[in-house]
């Protein structure tokens, strides 16, 4: 279903603080969101005395809960994006199917609306799974490009190449143009997204970055900090100036996440405990170790001062619904 600019689209990773963030939002909430889900690759288990992790369970029985758990979070009438950018070089299953091709057929068993995202540099044996789902579900295709694919002075032959590869035209197709860590200069934006081939012919057109800080390291131990949301004052310029463009995409961001995975070894690292709370323009982090539990409140008040077990989900949770009513309060 198609969506404008007063839409919202969030890039979570699909786990379980994440998940229960997309769970937890309202019904007014959930109609202005659709939610693309990075699907991660079978987490490690630590076995005393080696130095290397092993997997914790079987690529089976791993995208089938992953396939479960997005059930549980979005039901059958919810649609999303799932992109399986960190399972796209894993092994295959033990029948022969590649992970993200079983990972549809779970999803397809489950009544999910799934629309499958690819990129220009995805392997062939993932587009093979991506363009049998495509055929068999009829919902298109989600095409995420990259920095580095706007550079390429053969992004207009890729995008014909790839149309042609999936049999599907631009009408069925959502363009989502993924800056990640990188937040574009102001001068350049207007003229980037008014360059990008056919912008009026997609489905629809999203345009996503991130800003937040890969870890909490700068942030001091019993501190708050402010941090600017610049992805979001970014598209509120881009929004000022859309007379100049054919076309305003929806408004993309990694909620209270950056986009790269964290790779963290639980016997060497102790996560402090800290919040993170979006504000108009800003976030608010705090870092300690006993928050009390209104501490939303607080964080409003500019008086985080604790934290909780839940902290990533709640705070996912209250970004996505103050995002939504951001952009639906807008003239």
């Amino acid at each position: 279903m198609p969506f404008d600019h007063k839409h919202y689209v969030p890039i979570h990773k699909a786990k379980a603080g994440e998940l229960r963030a997309l769970k937890e939002a309202s019904p007014d909430v959930r109609s202005g969101f659709t939610p693309v889900l990075e699907i991660m690759d079978v987490a490690p288990r630590w076995v005393e005395g080696e130095d290397e992790p092993i997997p914790s369970k079987s690529v089976e029985a791993h995208v089938k809960t992953v396939a479960d758990n997005i059930a549980k979070a979005l039901g059958p009438d919810k649609r999303f994006f799932a992109d399986g950018v960190y399972i796209e070089e894993t092994a295959a299953l033990e029948d022969g199917r590649e992970p993200m091709g079983a990972l549809m057929d779970h999803f397809r068993a489950v009544k999910l609306k799934v629309v499958p995202v690819t990129g220009l540099d995805r392997v062939r044996e993932y587009n093979v799974a991506v363009k049998g789902a495509i055929e068999k579900d009829g919902r298109g295709l989600c095409l995420r490009l990259q920095e580095s694919d706007l550079e390429s002075d053969e992004l207009d032959k890729q995008l014909a190449t790839t149309m042609t590869y999936f049999g599907i035209n631009p009408n069925k197709v959502d363009l989502l143009i993924d800056y990640g860590p990188v937040i574009t200069p102001r001068s350049t934006i207007v003229p980037l997204v008014g360059a990008l081939p056919a912008l009026a012919d997609w489905r629809t057109v999203t345009i996503a970055a991130c800003s937040f800080p890969v870890d909490m390291s700068q942030v001091a131990q019993y501190s708050t900090v402010e941090l600017s949301r610049d992805e979001w004052t970014n598209w509120t310029y881009l929004r000022s100036r859309a007379e100049k463009i054919k076309r305003l995409p929806t408004f993309g961001d990694y909620t209270i996440n950056h986009p790269e995975p964290s790779e963290i070894d639980p016997r060497a690292m102790r996560m402090s405990a800290n919040i993170r709370y979006t504000w108009t323009t800003s976030y608010v982090v705090a870092k300690g170790e006993a928050l009390p539990r209104d501490y939303i409140q607080n964080c409003a008040n500019k008086e985080c001062v604790g934290a909780g077990r839940e902290w990533r989900a709640v705070g996912a949770s209250h970004h996505i619904a103050f995002v939504v009513k951001q952009l639906a309060s807008l003239p």
